[in-house]
């Protein structure tokens, strides 16, 4: 039963993405900064107990991928609620991150027809960065921290298109778009 617990976790996550939504649309900012944090934190715990439960698994690793992007893709939407004088103040940043994000994705569709589940080094030091970035954003409105992530996210999405341009067929868990080309 234990074994299932990151599972459960990252369907957590996928669940908090409706409340977060709502806690944006509601105008509850510290509600909304609150579950963001524990969503955002969740994810890291989800992968380690994976690891360390010896439980990684397909499933386990599109779950991830969903909660992933179900959290982050409130975040766009939260701060335009909640802080849209700072996304008017960042816009080219925040287009970058998104488009940097879906763009793999539609990649992903286009050539598997399904969602790709990387999770390379550098998505998830990418991951870190940018969760601590918008905290920030939403916390004290500080956007620095957030431009660099842009930057890097940009990179993350130039790794993917490289490793799935490589792959034959699609598979999770990847390291890095070198230990792909080595292969």
């Amino acid at each position: 039963m234990i074994k299932h617990l990151p599972n459960a976790i990252s369907a957590i996550r996928i669940l908090a993405a409706p409340i977060l939504i709502a806690l944006a649309w509601l105008q509850y900012e510290k509600g909304y900064l609150y579950l963001l944090i524990f969503a955002m934190l969740s994810d890291a715990v989800d992968g380690y107990l994976a690891r360390k439960l010896a439980a990684q698994t397909e499933l386990g690793a599109k779950l991830d991928s969903l909660g992933d992007m179900a959290i982050y893709l409130t975040v766009p939407f939260g701060a335009l609620w909640l802080v849209p004088e700072i996304v008017q103040e960042i816009l080219p940043y925040v287009v970058t991150v998104v488009a940097a994000y879906l763009t793999p994705i539609v990649a992903s569709l286009a050539k598997f027809k399904k969602i790709a589940s990387l999770h390379t080094w550098l998505a998830k030091a990418s991951g870190v960065v940018i969760s601590i970035a918008t905290v920030l954003i939403f916390a004290n409105g500080n956007t620095m921290l957030f431009k660099v992530a842009a930057v890097i996210q940009a990179v993350v999405a130039i790794e993917y298109l490289a490793i799935l341009w490589r792959l034959p067929k699609l598979k999770s868990n990847v390291k890095s778009v070198f230990h792909v080309y080595k292969k």
